[in-house]
């Protein structure tokens, strides 16, 4: 048993060296980007040799169809500051307009007054955590961002709200623990001045 495997150990080694020569060779290239610089090859055109200083391994073919991204025409015409863009290499290079805000938040004010209703409500909650099925709404409690009493049917305050926030509902409570609660949904873009219950 001795003899047979000295005997395949060559053939063992020359297996694994060859695998791990396939192995490598399939990783490398492929176009992963970077300089368009590569190895050198030098031609000889009388002998029609080519000479390389890396070995060569087969190159993997590329069957990814070619796109080719065409710019679209604009109507509106281009100023000057648009013709004249900088580009820079740092984002210390950056510069804006006074008019850009880099605030990440906004301030949403609420005003609620329901005291005309036959039957007030008397505690508001406002979740942004949310289902809407196209009847009613299901609203997750456990995370909203106010919950207070109304003084006879009336609140008047501020929510700071972060940049993404763009829906919110509003339930109204009755203490008549029979009767289900006023739902009202807010939207920043129907409602961007407030929240306003009336």
């Amino acid at each position: 048993m001795n003899r047979l495997t000295e005997k395949t150990k060559p053939n063992m080694l020359l297996t694994f060296a060859c695998a791990n020569m396939l192995i490598l060779g399939g990783c490398a290239g492929g176009g992963g980007g970077g300089s368009d610089a590569g190895p050198t090859t030098a031609m000889d055109t009388n002998s029609h040799t080519v000479a390389s200083d890396t070995p060569t391994s087969p190159t993997p073919q590329d069957d990814s169809p070619t796109v080719e991204t065409v710019p679209a025409e604009s109507d509106t015409p281009q100023n000057d500051a648009e013709e004249n863009s900088i580009m820079v290499s740092s984002t210390s290079e950056l510069e804006s307009s006074t008019e850009f805000a880099f605030s990440t938040s906004y301030n949403l004010p609420v005003s609620i007054d329901v005291s005309e209703m036959a039957e007030v409500p008397e505690l508001l909650v406002i979740c942004k955590e949310f289902d809407f099925d196209g009847e009613r709404f299901d609203i997750r409690y456990n995370d909203c961002i106010l919950k207070t009493d109304l003084v006879d049917g009336v609140y008047s305050g501020s929510l700071k709200l972060t940049n993404d926030t763009r829906m919110l509902v509003a339930a109204l409570w009755y203490y008549n623990a029979g009767k289900e609660p006023l739902t009202v949904a807010w939207s920043y873009t129907d409602q961007p001045e407030g929240f306003t219950i009336r």
